[in-house]
């Protein structure tokens, strides 16, 4: 809700970059706290990188949304895909935001394809790449799962790599 928040004040007054990202990581510091770490270092790096990975994969999809049909059908097929790891380990209502998400997108994506008719902004983008990231950090952290590096990158591989290529 926060996020969502944050993106409407964005959409409708802009704000300055360091405002986003302190509310952005303020956000994901409950994400991490609840178990959406990952145990890389054996040290308070295990916090404070997936703090980081949410905040960007949070701006990522926010990146892909200045191309019609971009944000919306990567975040479709990314939601959906993140479905089924979360169903295996056993966290059904991830499932059900997963699938909630999947099928919004999904739905929003004939408005939004070239020429698009409307358009995400800010309070849907980074709401969206928000969920996407904190779902990934918490399915993959999960005891059940041994991929806990890897999954979340595999699953979010488009949008982290058109972040790299655009910056």
């Amino acid at each position: 809700a926060a996020i969502a928040l944050l993106g409407l004040v964005d959409d409708l007054r802009p704000l300055s970059p360091s405002v986003r990202l302190l509310v952005e990581g303020l956000a994901a510091s409950p994400v991490v706290a609840a178990g959406g770490h990952v145990k890389i270092f054996g040290n308070w790096l295990d916090y404070v990188v997936p703090v980081l990975w949410i905040v960007v994969i949070t701006n990522s999809f926010n990146l892909l949304d200045n191309m019609d049909g971009a944000a919306a059908g990567v975040a479709c097929v990314t939601a959906a895909a993140l479905a089924l790891p979360a169903l295996m380990v056993g966290q059904h209502s991830a499932v059900v935001l997963l699938l909630a998400l999947a099928c919004g997108c999904a739905g929003f994506l004939p408005h939004n394809w070239t020429p698009a008719r409307i358009f995400m902004g800010d309070a849907g983008s980074l709401f969206i790449g928000f969920v996407i990231a904190a779902s990934a950090l918490l399915v993959f952290a999960s005891p059940a799962h041994h991929a806990s590096v890897a999954g979340p990158l595999m699953v979010t591989f488009v949008a982290t790599i058109d972040t790299c290529v655009v910056m």
